[in-house]
């Protein structure tokens, strides 16, 4: 299983620039609980925008600074998901809000 990243090692000062280190570590959080709790799940950008509230450029800099951090992996579809998951998952239907 992934280890459970945090600011200090996704490593992600565009981020922090953008929303402070309080709402980064929340919204970390937040996504590192929803992949953990449901591992299978895969995620666009979209997806991730609506689940945790933020604007299109933070989501895409979070999403690449976890992939960066080897939490989440792209799938052959570009959706991302949590790293240690099988492939099996990439056909799977992102998050349906």
């Amino acid at each position: 299983m992934p280890y459970f990243p945090s600011v200090r090692h996704v490593g992600c000062p565009e981020v922090v620039d953008m929303l402070g280190m309080d709402r980064v570590d929340e919204a970390l959080l937040h996504v590192n609980g929803m992949f953990l709790e449901m591992p299978r799940t895969t995620w666009t950008v979209d997806d991730a925008c609506a689940i945790t509230t933020l604007d299109r450029a933070t989501c895409v800099a979070l999403l690449l600074a976890l992939e960066r951090a080897r939490f989440l992996r792209r799938t052959t579809a570009g959706q991302f998901a949590l790293n240690g998951e099988s492939d099996e998952a990439d056909g799977a239907a992102g998050w349906v809000g």
